[in-house]
């Protein structure tokens, strides 16, 4: 009963902890959305039409305005002063949350933009585990975050000898998708080779 307990428990604060940031990122856009139509709205009523494709003409001049705004941000973020301001709010604010670090792997890993963590498996108490290679040490040992199934952002972190890492080729993506499936595709995952 208590492996239950302690099962519900883990799953619950790990749901939680996924589903915190992509709630409270849709609640700002949301708000964000709401704060544009009301800047936007003595022009937009002034348009011949009121609604295009059942959407509200100001709705999709608020969307069209936050994605310009995004992209100029992205332009923005490109240059030497975008990446330095970047790097100072992750410092000192974004890497303090929980799971940030691998979310944004994870969301670098879909998008291609990177390739996220280094995959691996790793040998902890004679067993074989599925983890991620999150530094390596100038002395050629390794810090492995070794996740939970199902929630990927919740684990525990190891400091280990090379010998106990074996870095496999798949994507992080293939990976996260393999422990919140429970393990499933861990067969073909840990058949890779190094």
């Amino acid at each position: 009963m208590n492996r239950i307990l302690e099962f519900v428990k883990t799953s619950v604060i790990g749901g939680f902890f996924v589903m915190l940031p992509v709630a409270l990122i849709l609640f700002l856009l949301v708000e964000l959305a709401e704060i544009v139509i009301l800047i936007t709205e003595p022009v937009t009523e002034h348009l011949p039409i009121e609604t295009l494709g059942g959407i509200e003409v100001a709705t999709l001049v608020a969307i069209l305005l936050i994605l310009a705004a995004c992209f100029v941000t992205g332009l923005a973020m490109r240059t030497q002063i975008g990446i330095r301001f970047g790097e100072l709010v992750e410092r000192f604010g974004l890497n303090r949350l929980p799971g940030y670090t691998l979310l944004k792997s994870l969301t670098q890993s879909f998008s291609g933009v990177q390739e996220g963590f280094a995959v691996a498996v790793a040998t902890i108490h004679d067993s074989d585990v599925l983890g991620f290679i999150v530094e390596e040490h100038d002395n050629g040992d390794f810090t492995v975050f070794v996740p939970t199934a199902p929630t990927p952002t919740i684990g525990t972190v190891y400091c280990l000898k090379p010998e106990k890492v074996r870095k496999l080729d798949g994507p992080m993506s293939e990976a996260v998708n393999c422990i919140m499936q429970w393990g499933i595709g861990s067969k073909a995952l840990f058949a890779q080779p190094s």
